[in-house]
């Protein structure tokens, strides 16, 4: 009998064929006639597989489909025994959606059927498909998983981020949405990702699959990567599967990262594009919050994430472990039984009915806490998205996983973010957080009194914290009252180690709130890092004095950040009595600011004194950018005494704009020790010349006559060309900033002209000026 076969045998005819042959000769003659082993060879018959003990007389003689593995898998496997060091990389993913389209007809078609004997398209392919057809076919002979024989180098497929995901999405959304991660991550094109259909030996589940689920290796692959990829498809089918639950309430509750905490970001594809939800600010984003202004990242985060189609993660809020799903009723057994504490040997144990109460307990313990994950990870942008109806439904899973140790929630510059949220968020905060509160409010202008008040209640139940940051920059309305309540609710916080509070340019707030957050700090005596931001307050010289003497009491505190930016009254005393507490400390890190106060050479004196007693101080930035009272003798004195620093490695010291010192004075000096000290300015013998450029008389104009920076002035024209400010302002402003001005920050001023974007540009300026 005569043969066709078509596909990649390209439509070759074999005769003299007996109807007793089996598939097995024709592979073999195959491997003659086209070169393709026969281990690389799959065989089909009107779309269905073919094996090799079947004969060609139960066929009816229509054409045999070849597919053939030759370019897309090795010959022989690379052998990874360890499943969780079998990641795979997205090109290697993309080499395999290639070798799909190009055995893809003109209308989409892929030559096989489903499980149904349905045909399949290309765009609806999906793994488990991908493993019917590819995975275990190329890999049969071998008994291998897909990776070991794709791969070429062990190393390389080492995994760096654990995907969890239901097999059910298009494999070409899959790739889509890696590829996106990768880009906005901007991971190494060579990253690896973790994917159980290509890591797991499908021949050999029960090896990978073990009795114990915390013993498998899902878990073990876990523990090596630094987070997890949740990828949505249309459906959010994951919430509704027992093992991706699973794996996402022990990665996001009992895993720590290599680097430090397990990071969860979201992906699905929408309108054919990737979409992501983050666990924090991605790399370019964090460039924008250093090098253009504080809350410029955030405001790239929430742009970037508008997108996201947010209903996907209410799916989450529903989450039932008990009522999931999985493929093998035996992996949800052991995986519920595990969950409910039973031994080994008892994890086959059929679910007694009914349940204990003590079993449903273990169960809504992790449901809480994947509600609680799923609806901090989508809050800003249902705020965002005036999704405010979902709020409700928000807090009451984060208010009821009482499990649940730290709460990160960012807002900043939300326009949104208003009164009722907060109060709706400071009301359903958990009881028991020990390790972390951060709550980021920077620029959120729709919040007042009465909504901080309310969290100042919450701040006082929990008596355990020992990290607290709260971000009230540029909440114009915020007075006293809230934030004096604030500093009172931190006075029961005995377990602080690490305490941020931002109040940078709440022109309402006085010097009333420091007398309860020097008490506050009085009982705080394990403190290890302190960042208090005062600046653009309405503090006095007495006040700021009393603060200062209270830090000496903060004898293990280690990092120090304190701002007395544009605070005119701060004198000499505040900076004196700091020198003193600074004298009984071992800090290692810190930032001290006077920029725009009334400091004198005595201050400096006084401050110096402290200053040359940190011996194990590493890197420390001093700014007195604006102080018009200091002279090149307090240059001097900060000299001499960062010079008896042993460990000190890197130091700033900005004093931009002091009247009284020469230009070559004023200015940023940043980078090793050695390398600022050795500056003339901090040498005794330099004369004391006043520059007359920094005279307030200088005017908009007259700065506007003399030549700037050539990258300087082209950013003037392009303000000018887009009208984005009055460049005669900016011109000046450009000129009293031209010493600090490095080649980032102007290109971040180019793209702020070109976006017309005046308010990220204002903010810019204003950070730098501090």
């Amino acid at each position: 009998m005569e043969l066709t076969v078509d596909g990649d045998a390209g439509g070759l005819t074999l005769q003299e064929l007996s109807p007793s042959c089996n598939i097995r000769d024709v592979q073999e003659e195959l491997q003659r006639r086209c070169g393709v082993p026969v281990k690389q060879q799959l065989l089909t018959f009107s779309g269905a597989a073919l094996g090799p003990s079947q004969t060609l007389g139960e066929l009816d003689g229509s054409p045999l489909h070849l597919t053939s593995f030759a370019q897309l898998v090795k010959l022989s496997p690379l052998r990874l025994p360890a499943t969780e060091q079998r990641g795979i990389q997205l090109n290697q993913l993309e080499a395999l959606i290639r070798f799909l389209a190009e055995r893809s007809c003109p209308s989409g078609l892929v030559p096989w059927h489903d499980r149904w004997g349905s045909r399949i398209f290309l765009k609806d392919l999906n793994l488990y498909h991908l493993a019917d057809w590819v995975i275990c076919p190329s890999t049969a002979e071998d008994k291998c998983s897909y990776v070991e024989l794709i791969a070429s180098d062990a190393e390389a497929q080492k995994p760096h981020w654990f995907v969890s995901h239901a097999w059910q999405e298009p494999v070409q959304d899959f790739l889509t949405c890696l590829r996106g991660h990768a880009t906005v991550r901007q991971l190494e094109e060579e990253v690896a990702y973790w994917v159980c259909a290509y890591a797991n030996n499908q021949h050999e589940l029960g090896n990978d699959l073990r009795f114990n689920p915390r013993e498998t290796s899902f878990f073990r692959a876990m523990q090596l990567c630094g987070g997890v990829l949740l990828v949505l498809d249309p459906l959010a089918t994951p919430f509704d599967r027992v093992w991706c639950c699973f794996e996402l309430a022990m990665a996001l509750t009992d895993l720590v990262a290599p680097q430090g905490r397990f990071l969860l970001d979201i992906a699905t594809v929408s309108q054919g594009a990737a979409e992501l939800l983050t666990d924090g600010m991605v790399p370019s984003e964090l460039k924008n919050e250093h090098c253009v202004c504080a809350g410029a990242g955030g405001k790239a985060k929430a742009k970037r994430e508008e997108t996201f189609p947010i209903e996907l993660i209410q799916r989450a809020l529903e989450i039932d472990i008990v009522a999931a799903s999985a493929s093998r009723e035996v992996d949800k057994l052991r995986i519920l039984n595990s969950i409910g504490g039973l031994p080994e040997e008892e994890l086959d144990t059929n679910l007694p009915e009914p349940l204990p109460e003590e079993r449903k307990e273990s169960y809504q313990r992790v449901n809480r806490s994947l509600r609680s994950i799923f609806a901090l990870a989508s809050v800003s942008q249902v705020v965002s998205k005036d999704l405010k109806r979902l709020m409700p439904a928000i807090c009451q899973a984060l208010q009821e996983d009482s499990s649940r140790r730290s709460v990160h929630l960012s807002f900043a510059n939300s326009l949104m973010f208003k009164d009722p949220d907060l109060l709706c968020i400071a009301r359903a905060l958990p009881p028991n957080l020990t390790d972390l509160l951060r709550l980021d409010l920077r620029s959120c202008h729709g919040l007042s009194d009465a909504s901080v008040l309310e969290l100042a209640g919450a701040i006082r139940r929990l008596g355990e914290l020992r990290a607290l940051f709260l971000d009230f920059y540029m909440c114009v309305r915020l007075t006293d009252a809230s934030i004096h309540e604030i500093f009172t609710a931190m006075q029961g916080l005995e377990e602080m180690r690490e305490l941020d509070i931002n109040l940078r340019g709440l022109l309402k707030v006085s010097c009333s709130v420091l007398a309860p957050l020097t008490a506050a700090l009085r009982t705080m005596p394990s403190l290890r890092k302190l960042h208090l931001n005062l600046a653009q307050t309405r503090q006095s010289a007495k006040a700021a004095e009393q603060l200062t003497q209270t830090l000496e009491q903060l004898a293990q505190l280690q990092i120090l950040k304190l701002y007395f930016t544009d605070c005119p009254l701060v004198d000499d005393a505040a900076a004196s009595s700091l020198g003193k507490s600074l004298s009984g400390m071992a800090l290692h890190e810190s930032i001290l600011c006077f920029s725009g106060t009334a400091i004198t050479d005595a201050g400096m004196a006084g401050l110096c004194q402290g200053l040359r007693c940190l011996a194990e101080m590493q890197r420390t930035t001093l700014r007195f950018r604006g102080c018009h009272r200091l002279t090149v003798a307090s240059l001097q004195e900060l000299g001499e005494a960062m010079s008896v620093l042993p460990l000190l490695q890197k130091l700033v010291v900005e004093t931009g704009k002091c009247r009284q010192l020469p230009r070559s004075h004023a200015r940023r000096f940043a980078g090793p020790c050695e390398q600022v000290l050795a500056s003339p300015a901090f040498q005794r013998g330099v004369p004391d010349v006043p520059d007359q450029i920094s005279d307030p008389s200088c005017s908009p104009s007259s700065c506007a006559s003399q030549p700037l920076d050539p990258k300087a002035e082209a950013v003037v024209r392009l303000f000018q060309e887009t009208g984005a400010l009055e460049p005669e302002d900016l011109y000046a402003v450009l000129r009293a900033l031209e010493p600090t001005l490095s080649q980032e920050s102007y290109e971040q001023l180019e793209k702020a002209a070109e976006s017309k974007d005046a308010e990220q540009i204002l903010r810019w300026l204003l950070d730098v000026q501090a």
